[in-house]
């Protein structure tokens, strides 16, 4: 089976084209043909991906975190369907936020192992997110996206740009600080809410609205602890207004995967949703910026085959 691996080599702060380099001996013992590419910008990780599939490569492996993961998913479609439905994409977690590989109850333990279960094609059907703008236009039409683990609305993106400085430094805990610290200065805001086919939309303020398929993301913070990725459910959590003061003891539940247990917290499933603001509010896609509101998210139900 012709396999790919793309390598970010700046995922895990610069780190991951150093370790490839001490794992690659044992996937040349493994794969029987393979190739490397080393990703050079944002989003190139999608353009190696759609170029392998369309050149007859039949297995996908990501290289770094679940960042770069999202970006190779994404590469799998092409106007808004899948090159090739029988591809299989695989997972080699060197990057800083790994939490996708979670979802799976029998992950590997070890680096060793998980190159052995990726040289192997077991694999478990995944459902994949897709975000489609209400607002911006691109050439082929609405502007669009997809995501296989968590995204979100609120104070995710200003998270995601104050723990850039401090992500070399703390690793996986740079995304908890960060949160503390925007959550300590921003203010909630009012969302609506549409899910599914109802015609009446809902209202709430809140900080944040996350859109899960998978369970936790950002090093272990377990946003929805019940998601599955091959339900063929969102699992919606909104965390609403409340005291500043509470979020110290709202920490050790979001780690617990608790949080839903707190009146400030609700939690619905869905199959789409439409989420709007009158306020200017950012994306965050699987760690990664993304659009403004407005948009609608919808789930395709079992679109990739995951290798575990």
């Amino acid at each position: 089976m012709k396999t790919l691996f793309i390598v970010n080599p700046a995922a895990q702060s610069g780190k991951c084209k150093k370790l490839w380099g001490g794992i690659e001996p044992l996937v040349k013992d493994l794969f029987a043909y393979f190739e490397v590419n080393f990703t050079k910008a944002s989003d190139h990780a999608t353009e190696l991906t759609r170029e392998a599939l369309k050149d007859g490569f039949q297995k996908i492996i990501s290289v770094g975190g679940d960042g770069t993961l999202s970006q190779v998913a994404n590469g799998f479609f092409e106007n808004d369907s899948l090159i090739n439905k029988d591809a299989l994409l695989g997972m080699l977690p060197l990057g800083t936020g790994v939490d996708f590989q979670k979802n799976f109850l029998a992950s590997p333990t070890s680096i060793q192992n998980t190159v052995e279960v990726l040289a192997q094609n077991n694999f478990q059907k995944i459902d994949v997110g897709r975000i489609t703008s209400l607002l911006l236009q691109v050439p082929a039409g609405p502007w669009q996206s997809y995501f296989i683990n968590i995204s979100s609305a609120g104070l995710s993106s200003k998270v995601l740009r104050n723990m850039n400085s401090t992500k070399k430094y703390l690793g996986p805990l740079a995304y908890m600080s960060s949160s503390i610290y925007t959550f300590l200065k921003e203010k909630p805001i009012v969302f609506r809410l549409k899910k599914d086919d109802e015609t009446m939309e809902r209202s709430y303020l809140a900080y944040n609205i996350f859109i899960a398929n998978g369970k936790s993301s950002g090093g272990g913070m377990q946003w929805a602890q019940q998601a599955k990725v091959d339900d063929g459910l969102f699992h919606i959590v909104v965390l609403g207004k409340l005291p500043k003061w509470k979020i110290a003891l709202l920490v050790p539940k979001i780690y617990q995967g608790t949080l839903s247990t707190e009146k400030e917290v609700e939690t619905f499933t869905c199959r789409s949703l439409v989420v709007e603001s009158d306020e200017s509010c950012q994306l965050e896609i699987d760690g990664e910026l993304g659009v403004n509101l407005p948009v609608k998210f919808e789930i395709l139900q079992k679109a990739l085959n995951f290798i575990c």
